[in-house]
């Protein structure tokens, strides 16, 4: 499934959940026959397909953040009253079902100007906040703490109670976890409340109003479970429709025939049903039916567009094309490369938009790969367009059996991570991503397109396998080997901050430890964090953790399950601390550096990593035994606790730093001069 189906189905759930369920809304559970299509009717008389309130006032914050380009509550808020007002976004021309609490918002509001209007009072707790929520998640899915942030702020424009914007944060998880394929295969494990959990952390989580993290751990069943108009119950019932059944039809059923506020019920389940089985999960019939649904898809579309152009850290944010290039074939590529001769204008290649350097950002042409993400499965190996993510990938193989040696966060581009190293839980036992790749279809600097491998321009192929992103040309397929995906043990233990030394040097003799285990030490806040997996039993997982005080949280699981495990789980994507300094380190440290609001994200290496020669690929960095991020709010800061003087001097090509530049031998070590000569045969003019 692509990720522009998932962003399509996320915004048409919402309406056509709202749609079928405006035929009962306000009904009294059991006062009714079971709906079961798409009828209309109701307390309005609508005809089949149209919606009410709930998709009205999302495509006024849909269309906020498409022309706006930014979370503008003030703007959000004059559409909402255009919409009150005028009937802008109505289904029938003029404004109808506006609930009590956002109906005093917007005449608050247009008194005082205030950009969050919203009554705090607890009576005031309504669900409109989430029946709308949606736009908010598509236009930041790639900027997770943005999104949740957001989430909040959306809520306190029409709604200031606490447990409404606390709703809306958790929800942004949820959906952000479906957006981006890392959703559990079963719900139950770990659960809502854990999804919630592992992504806005352990404090933020705690923080919770606990009747919303109450909502989220719910397993009771109708008639405890209701469809009312309190954003808890709310929230509980979609979350109960979306546990209780496997397809979305019948999910929307099971919303709306709880009565009461059936429509916006649904329209909550909609949203993150959409987004798990896909636009072309939801009905044909009702889709043709939606009120719309031509506009609510180019809503969806320019949302994702939105996500793709926007640097991936707000650092660079202000860096935004004059070309935006989306590129469906090599041909397209070429004829962007051709636009940007011409017109004298920069080029940067995106696939997943990672970059910490920004340098899948620019002024000039941006030549956006994401259009290219068809996946071919043929044995064991796997054909990839560059603008397949991860998240894709995986669900593809997963259907296999199959998985290859890579990372676990499903935004990160397959191309990007391949062609700068790509370090992930299975490299211990197969190496990294770029020792992957067996074949790689290139467009030059001059519009031609070759196939490169061990035999044909095996220069290049050397080049493409850890030089980086975008150094000779740019990539538009890769083939690469898989492997059977095995069952393996999460593991995840959490100390306190006074026993990270100990950690640091215990954690350090893990990597004598056998290929299996691949765990990673995070010091960050308050707390020691050692995560990864062991692909293995839990008895052998615990007897290799058993030397770190702790009572380690062991879970084994398939493998699919264990990359969505880890994904919630893992660092986060850098939005909160945006300076970052790397290194790899062939010599254990002795101490942690002391530094406060520092991120200090330690990644085992030795194994099947440290197997190949330097210089069998461009990688070089065999001989490393772990590599170090620290990352935080400011450069120097950041500068002034890494430990360089301690390091091998060499730099992971994929955590590329602004100030350095792209071709510094420290990326490349001993293979720096081969990669020059390399670059002056494919690309003499510097092009990328």
């Amino acid at each position: 499934m692509t990720r522009r189906d998932r962003f399509r189905g996320a915004l048409l759930g919402l309406a056509v959940g709202d749609a079928v369920g405006t035929t009962v809304e306000f009904a009294t559970p059991g006062t009714f026959p079971p709906v079961r299509d798409m009828v209309g009717g109701g307390p309005f008389s609508l005809p089949p397909g149209a919606w009410t309130d709930d998709t009205s006032m999302a495509l006024c914050l849909a269309e906020s953040l498409v022309q706006r380009r930014t979370f503008d509550p003030v703007d959000q808020l004059q559409r909402y009253v255009r919409w009150y007002r005028d009937g802008h976004w109505s289904s029938t021309g003029r404004c109808f079902d506006i609930g009590n609490a956002t109906r005093a918002a917007l005449e608050r509001f247009e008194q005082t100007g205030e950009p969050y209007p919203g009554d705090a009072a607890p009576d005031a707790a309504g669900n409109g906040p989430l029946m709308k929520l949606a736009p908010i998640v598509l236009a930041y899915a790639s900027k997770p703490a943005e999104a949740i942030r957001h989430a909040g702020g959306s809520a306190r424009t029409t709604h200031g109670a606490r447990e409404a914007a606390d709703a809306c944060r958790a929800f942004a998880t949820l959906l952000l976890a479906a957006l981006n394929g890392s959703w559990p295969r079963n719900v139950g494990d770990p659960g809502y409340d854990r999804v919630v959990a592992a992504a806005l952390g352990a404090p933020a989580f705690a923080a919770l109003d606990p009747r919303v993290t109450a909502a989220l751990r719910s397993t009771r069943e109708p008639p405890a479970v209701r469809g009312g108009g309190y954003v808890v119950d709310a929230l509980e019932a979609a979350l109960w429709a979306l546990r209780s059944t496997s397809t979305f039809e019948d999910g929307v059923l099971a919303a709306v025939n709880l009565g009461d506020d059936a429509d916006t019920t649904a329209a909550i389940y909609g949203q993150l049903a959409g987004a798990l089985y896909g636009a072309d999960g939801i009905p044909e019939s009702w889709r043709e039916r939606l009120h719309r649904h031509d506009e609510i898809v180019a809503f969806a579309d320019a949302l994702l567009d939105q996500d793709l152009t926007r640097p991936a850290l707000p650092r660079f944010e202000h860096i935004r094309p004059r070309v935006h290039a989306q590129c469906a074939s090599p041909q397209d590529v070429a004829e962007a490369l051709a636009t940007a001769r011409q017109r004298g204008l920069p080029i940067a290649v995106r696939s997943g938009g990672h970059d910490f350097a920004g340098r899948s950002s620019t002024t000039g042409v941006l030549i956006d790969t994401r259009p290219m993400h068809d996946i071919e499965i043929d044995g064991t190996r796997v054909t990839v367009g560059a603008g397949v993510r991860l998240g894709e990938l995986y669900d593809a193989l997963d259907a296999r059996g199959r998985t290859v040696a890579a990372g676990c966060g499903p935004t990160v581009g397959v191309a990007g991570l391949t062609l700068g190293g790509g370090i992930g839980i299975l490299g211990r036992l197969h190496g990294f991503t770029c020792d992957q790749l067996e074949a790689a279809q290139v467009v030059l600097h001059d519009g031609e397109v070759v196939w490169c491998d061990e035999q044909r321009h095996a220069e290049l192929f050397w080049g493409l396998r850890g030089a980086g992103g975008a150094r000779f040309g740019v990539v538009t397929r890769l083939v690469l080997s898989t492997k059977a995906a095995p069952n393996a043990t999460v593991v995840h233990l959490e100390l306190p901050l006074a026993q990270a030394d100990e950690a640091l040097h215990l954690w350090q003799q893990l990597d004598d430890a056998p290929d299996e285990l691949a765990a990673s030490l995070l010091v960050v806040g308050g707390g020691v964090h050692i995560f990864g997996a062991h692909v293995g039993t839990k008895a052998e997982a615990a007897h290799l953790l058993a030397p770190f005080k702790g009572h380690p949280q062991l879970d084994e699981l398939p493998y699919r399950d264990v990359k969505r495990r880890l994904a919630a789980t893992g660092p986060g994507d850098g939005e909160d601390l945006p300076f970052h300094r790397s290194g790899f380190f062939a010599n254990p440290l002795e101490v942690l550096p002391n530094a406060h609001g520092l991120e200090f994200d330690f990644s085992p290496l030795g194994g099947a990593y440290n197997r190949k020669a330097p210089d069998a690929t461009a990688f070089p960095h065999r001989d490393a035994r772990f590599l170090l991020k620290v990352a935080g709010r400011d450069q120097a800061t950041v500068d002034a606790a890494f430990p360089s003087d301690e390091g091998t001097g060499g730099v992971y090509p994929n955590f590329p730093e602004p100030d350095r530049d792209p071709w510094d031998p420290a990326y490349h070590l001993g293979n720096h001069q081969r990669l020059q000569e390399l670059r002056a045969k494919y690309d003499p003019h510097g092009v990328f």
